[in-house]
């Protein structure tokens, strides 16, 4: 009875982890995705001028080349960390754009494994809920309209709709300390509930003789998904504003502040500032590199650095590295462009 008991109390309190952690996980951070982008620690807003910009700004087609496709892949972490949880990010593009219009279809997988709240909290106790396991995997397909209102001046949209699986558990079996890797593996393997629907991105792209103002805001429609026991995971509106300069031919300065706040996986609510700059150093190659903090936290640095290759004079290699400590994003990405 007393063995029947104790694993009851056990069953309860990780399916009470499951839903006290459920809710940090209410929006994939907009630096999902974008070789270019990430590559300026997601300076991009008043920046994006490739087939990206479906997702960072669709009313940036307006200011980009007469007709670009472009396919990408990005690997982002967070973690592991015992105190702050961890994250995973795999996000894939594949998209067209030309100045009136853009398609694309990108996918966004997310896992994340809550704080241990025993070792925050510097408890050793057999009874307390394991840490909690989300994972929130969204396919979108999305068609982006735009309209130029003066020179250099144009709003856009991109409508999408959003097929998202989002399942929630509890940490199983033994795992070492600290390895929340494993832990991601585990919610990786979550089975989920799937569900669509609609969702929208508004922007805005002002383009002078060396300024750039631009402004996006997305997830309007703020889609829903639900896990099979009923936990509810968000993608909140996110609102971000880019400011860009450009001194001289080439190059290109921007800063990005998140005007709306964002919950992470530890329940604290962020804003982030990125900075970041392009520029070329040879007919066919580009450098960029950028540097992304919490207003809130400003120790938290997640520097970032890319590089373009022409490998002929339309087609284009995008790398970029996200050089953050373990409490922060790292990872890679890499993608190829075809401009006409």
């Amino acid at each position: 009875m007393t063995n029947r008991s104790s694993r009851a109390q056990l069953v309860v309190f990780n399916l009470a982890a499951v839903v006290m952690i459920s809710a940090p996980l209410h929006a994939q951070p907009m630096e999902s995705l974008g070789t270019r982008a990430l590559g300026m620690a997601g300076a991009f807003v008043a920046v994006a001028d490739d087939p990206t910009a479906i997702y960072w700004n669709p009313a940036a087609l307006a200011i980009g080349p007469f007709g670009a496709f472009a396919v990408e892949g990005q690997d982002l972490e967070r973690g592991p960390d015992l105190l702050t949880g961890a994250d995973r990010r795999r996000s894939f593009f594949i998209g067209a754009a030309v100045p009136s219009i853009g398609f694309g279809y990108y996918r966004v997988t997310m896992q994340s494994v809550a704080p241990d709240a025993a070792q925050r909290d510097g408890r050793n106790d057999p009874r307390a809920p394991s840490p909690g396991l989300l994972s929130l995997v969204t396919d979108n397909v999305g068609l982006t309209l735009l309209q130029s209102l003066a020179d250099g001046i144009a709003v856009g949209g991109t409508l999408k709709y959003v097929r998202g699986t989002a399942a929630a558990g509890a940490a199983s079996g033994p795992i070492d300390p600290g390895d929340e890797n494993a832990r991601l593996d585990q919610a990786a393997r979550l089975e989920g509930h799937a569900r669509g629907a609609f969702d929208l991105d508004l922007s805005a792209i002002a383009k002078f003789k060396m300024l750039r103002l631009g402004v996006v805001a997305q997830h309007l429609v703020e889609p829903t998904f639900a896990t099979p026991e009923g936990v509810e995971m968000t993608l909140d509106r996110q609102v971000r504003l880019g400011v860009a300069v450009q001194p001289k031919a080439g190059l290109l300065i921007d800063v990005d502040i998140d005007l709306t706040r964002r919950l992470t996986v530890s329940g604290e609510e962020r804003r982030r500032i990125a900075l970041g700059a392009e520029s070329p150093v040879g007919g066919r190659v580009m450098v960029r590199g950028g540097l992304r903090f919490d207003a809130e936290e400003l120790g938290e640095l997640v520097p970032a650095a890319g590089l373009s290759l022409g490998l002929s004079k339309r087609f284009w290699v995008d790398i970029q590295m996200t050089l953050g400590n373990s409490q922060n994003d790292h990872g890679w990405g890499i993608g190829g462009r075809f401009v006409m």
